[in-house]
Parts: structure tokens; C-alpha cells; sequence
């Protein structure tokens, strides 16, 4: 495929999980760029694991191995449910999840479509989330930001539907930063332009660890 990709998976697994042997079954993939883990903020439970790629024509022994495979086998002790996998084709950003820069708080934003969505609309959305994203990288709080379509569909929950859907990751020096740019102006009108094409929206916020 080309483009720059990076793979997602949220994985629900008990406190005392051990994380490192499992990372480094994931680092150690070939086509593998960078790799990143951490506990999300908000539910602790659900841990999440990217992989920016050299190679994204890997990303399948990726699925692989968290599903049934070398990593698998570390977490299988302490997964409470199935894994959320998915992957994003970067549209703007430095195409990686995190950059050079240290991210201390990485957010996660995943704005899932209307089921109808054309690819006409697709275009549109683009064109708005353009103004989200300058609004973003003109806070003095932030360190880095990236965003891409998901390739293919995304299960949305508030409508039980799998949809189009698109994430934007945003790198915060820390929580208050993000909290302040959520009081601007500048982020109610940007996100304001994003809801006639959404059909449902999450977020939440990672420490992510470069393995």
C-alpha cells in the first residue's frame, strides 16, 4: 500500500499485565518503524499498542501476532475481551504517530462518519478538518500532530454500525494544555464544521512508551 500507516490496537487486559515481553514481540515484526505502548487515561483497563511502518504491507503479522501469535501469547493471561485493531493511512502530520519530539500525553481522537458518507463528502470533511488542525498546531500546549482516514471500517458503538471513520493524534505538553485549547473559540467553531458529517465521535488520552 501506498502511504504512510500506522496500526492501532486497544487491548482490554487485567492491571497486572506484563507489557514489555508482548512490545517487544511487536517491535521485533518486520516492516515495523517505530512502536509505541501505554494505559489510557481515562480506563486504565484498555491498553494501547501502535506501530508506524517502514513496510505497512506487514501490518497483517501484526494482527497476527495479537491475535493468536508471539505477542498473543504474553497478553492471552491477562486479556479480558477481544482486541480493537485498525489502521490509519496518514493525511497530514510528520506520517508516524509521534515524531522526534517527546510527547508526555498523547490524544487520540477518532470521529467516526455518517453511514452514507460519499466519497464527495469524504473531500468536504478533509477541507473542514483543515481548520481544526490549524486551530490545534497553533497552541502553544501542543508537540506534534498527525491524522489519516482508517483503511476501511471502524465499529461505532453509538450507532452499532461499522462506518468510514477518521482519527487525529495530537501530542499535548499535558492534560491542562489540551483542556485550555478545548475553551478556545478557535476549537468550537473548528469542531463545529466537522458534525454534519459525523455520526459519532470518542476520545481519550495515552502516555505512550517508545519501545
Amino acid at each position: 500500500m501506498a502511504g504512510k500507516y500506522t496500526t492501532i490496537a486497544y487491548l482490554p487486559l487485567t492491571a497486572d499485565a506484563k507489557l514489555d515481553g508482548a512490545a517487544e514481540k511487536v517491535k521485533a515484526i518486520k516492516g515495523v518503524k517505530q512502536a509505541y505502548y501505554g494505559r489510557q487515561l481515562e480506563d486504565p483497563s484498555i491498553v494501547n499498542f501502535a506501530v508506524d511502518w517502514s513496510d505497512s504491507s506487514k501490518h497483517d503479522d501484526l494482527l497476527a501476532s495479537l491475535t493468536k501469535g508471539a505477542a498473543y501469547a504474553k497478553l492471552k493471561p491477562n486479556l479480558t475481551g477481544p482486541p480493537t485493531i485498525y489502521t490509519i493511512k496518514h493525511l497530514s502530520g510528520p506520517g508516524t504517530l509521534l515524531n522526534s519530539t517527546s510527547n508526555p500525553l498523547t490524544e487520540i481522537a477518532t470521529f467516526f462518519l455518517l453511514p452514507s458518507t460519499t466519497s464527495s463528502q469524504l473531500s468536504e470533511f478533509n477541507t473542514a478538518f483543515k481548520q481544526l488542525e490549524a486551530a490545534v498546531l497553533a497552541q502553544p500546549g501542543q508537540t506534534t500532530a498527525a491524522a489519516g482516514h482508517v483503511v476501511g471500517t471502524l465499529y461505532n458503538p453509538a450507532i452499532e454500525q461499522d462506518v468510514k471513520a477518521f482519527v487525529a493524534t495530537v501530542g499535548w505538553r499535558d492534560m491542562e494544555a489540551h483542556i485550555a485549547f478545548t475553551q478556545t473559540p478557535e476549537f468550537g467553531t473548528s469542531l463545529g464544521a466537522l458534525l454534519p458529517f459525523l455520526s459519532g465521535n470518542a476520545d481519550h488520552h495515552v502516555a505512550l512508551k517508545r519501545i
